[in-house]
């Protein structure tokens, strides 16, 4: 297994998604959509690459959820955001938009 830290996808977590969330925006639409607007796009491509690579590497919903809760101390509800796979999923669809794909050719 890789030693990747998910540098990227770590600080879009800690940044978009701490006790204050709701600046950016009051749902998971809006949240990623306002990351996108201050994310250059080769911090949106590497978050990206990150999320992709993590999913890949943890293919068990059970394991993914525990390893996501320790390794980015995740504390928000899963009601606002959805267990872990789908929250993931659910961010690399917005990151993968084309209006993002476009913002990262300009």
């Amino acid at each position: 297994m890789s030693q990747n830290t998910f540098e990227y996808l770590a600080s879009f977590i800690s940044g978009s998604f701490h006790q204050d969330y709701d600046i950016y925006g009051d749902t998971l639409d809006q949240i990623v959509a306002a990351f996108n607007a201050r994310a250059m796009p080769k911090q949106q491509e590497r978050t990206l690459a990150d999320l992709r690579e993590y999913l890949g590497q943890h293919p068990d919903d059970t394991e993914l959820s525990a390893d996501f809760y320790k390794r980015f101390d995740w504390d928000l509800i899963e009601d606002a955001f959805g267990k872990p796979r789908d929250f993931l999923t659910k961010v690399a669809e917005l990151l993968s938009t084309p209006e993002t794909q476009q913002r990262r050719a300009s």
